[in-house]
C-alpha cells in the first residue's frame, strides 16, 4: 500500500512539474520542488479568483433581488401602511395593550431614542458642566451621558444643545410564511 501511495503520488507530481520528482537530493530536487510549489500557488490562485468572481457574481444578484425586493415594500408601504397603523391604533387604544396581535403577525409602536444635537464649540458646556456640577471628562471631551442624565432629572436644557423627543415608530413582525393548509381562516369567512 506505501509504494501505491508513492506510485499515485509520484504521478501526480509528475503531471504537476511535467517531471517525475528527481532521484537525487541536490539542485535538481529544490529546482523541482520549487516548480511544484508554484503549480500548486498557480492552482491556488486559480480557485481563489474563481471563487471571488462567484461570489462578486452571487453578490450583484443579490444586490440586484434586494433592490426589486425593497421597491416592492415601499410601494407596498406606500399603498397600506397608513391604514395599518391607523387601525392597528384603534385596536391597541380598543384593546389597552401596547400592541395587537394579528392572524399574520403583530404590530406595535414603541417610542424611539431622543435624539441630541451637541455643539461644536464645546466651550460655553463646559462652563454650564462646572457651574451645575455635571462631570465632564479633562481631556476636554463632554460626559454627554451626565448632560442626558441632568436634562432628565431637571428638564434644564443646556446652551448649544438641542433635544428633539423621541417620537413613536410603528414596528410590524410578520409571522412565519406558513403553507395554505395551515393558514388559520380568515375572519367573517366560513
Amino acid at each position: 500500500m506505501p509504494n501505491e501511495l508513492a506510485e499515485t503520488m509520484a504521478a501526480v507530481f509528475e503531471e504537476l512539474v511535467g517531471t517525475p520528482p528527481p532521484e537525487g537530493k541536490g539542485d535538481a530536487a529544490v529546482v523541482w520542488y520549487l516548480k511544484a510549489q508554484q503549480s500548486f500557488a498557480k492552482q491556488i490562485s486559480d480557485i481563489k479568483a474563481a471563487h471571488e468572481a462567484e461570489v462578486n457574481q452571487s453578490a450583484m444578484h443579490a444586490a440586484t433581488r434586494l433592490g426589486v425586493i425593497d421597491r416592492q415594500v415601499l410601494w407596498l408601504d406606500e399603498l397600506m401602511l397608513a391604514t395599518v397603523e391607523s387601525v392597528t391604533k384603534d385596536r391597541i387604544a380598543w384593546s389597552g395593550k401596547k400592541s395587537f396581535n394579528w392572524l399574520g403577525g403583530v404590530c406595535s409602536f414603541k417610542k424611539q431614542q431622543d435624539q441630541y444635537e451637541w455643539p461644536d464649540n464645546e466651550t460655553e458646556l463646559i462652563s454650564w458642566c462646572n457651574a451645575n456640577n455635571v462631570n465632564f471628562n479633562t481631556r476636554l471631551t463632554i460626559d454627554k451621558k451626565a448632560i442626558k442624565d441632568h436634562i432628565k432629572a431637571t428638564g434644564e436644557v443646556p446652551p448649544g444643545v438641542t433635544v428633539t423627543p423621541g417620537v413613536e415608530k410603528f414596528y410590524v413582525k410578520p409571522a412565519p410564511l406558513a403553507l395554505p393548509s395551515e393558514q388559520p381562516k380568515l375572519l367573517g369567512t366560513a
